[in-house]
């Protein structure tokens, strides 16, 4: 006997799609609006073209798009597949700290990844220079300093590590306000010698 014709449609490769609420088999939803764009503009998805939505709480739901209207597209989910794409395994990533955006990049892509956990960690030398408006706020929580940061002063501290807050590694700090530096922007640079991770 054959299998019927919609039993062999499948998504688009990269038409999935994951939506905060809770999904359910027969629930008609629209799309975020970055999801709706990505699915109409980039991916050229039409009404009737089969997609992936995931939820976050375990399988996925096939789904249809049934209208798209002005950037909204509203989709029906039609069936559950209870198939885990998480790992099994809770992978660890030591990685030694990168300037600038590069260790946001790294860190961007070790979630994608499905990494469990992260761990920031100097490596024997090095100078870590994080440049732009809220270069303190991102430092902040990765830090201990003995006095608050003031601009052009050279701080002593520890290094922590942000998911159980031990200490990694000691550390000068030294935060230049734009635009006294020499990128013009906020930076906030740590010179630290050595992790005993």
């Amino acid at each position: 006997m054959k299998a019927p014709l919609e039993a062999l449609r499948k998504p688009r490769p990269g038409a999935r799609f994951h939506l905060p609420q809770a999904l359910a088999i027969g629930a008609e939803l629209a799309l975020p609006r970055a999801a709706a764009h990505h699915a109409v503009r980039v991916l050229r998805l039409d009404v009737g073209d089969l997609l992936t939505l995931f939820d976050g709480r375990g399988g996925e739901y096939r789904a249809d798009i049934v209208r798209i209207n002005r950037g909204e597209v509203v989709v029906r989910t039609t069936a559950f597949d209870p198939v885990e794409r998480e790992s099994p395994v809770a992978t660890c990533l030591v990685q030694g700290i990168s300037s600038g955006d590069r260790m946001d990049y790294t860190v961007r892509k070790a979630v994608e990844l499905g990494i469990a956990r992260i761990v920031p960690v100097f490596t024997e030398r090095s100078v870590v220079r994080l440049s732009g408006a809220q270069s303190r706020e991102i430092v902040a929580p990765l830090l201990r300093l003995r006095h608050e940061m003031a601009a052009g002063r050279a701080r002593f501290g520890a290094v922590l590590d942000v998911a159980n807050g031990a200490v990694l590694d000691e550390a000068v700090v030294t935060y230049f306000a734009a635009p006294h530096s020499y990128t013009g922007e906020d930076v906030v640079e740590i010179a630290a010698h050595g992790s005993p991770v």
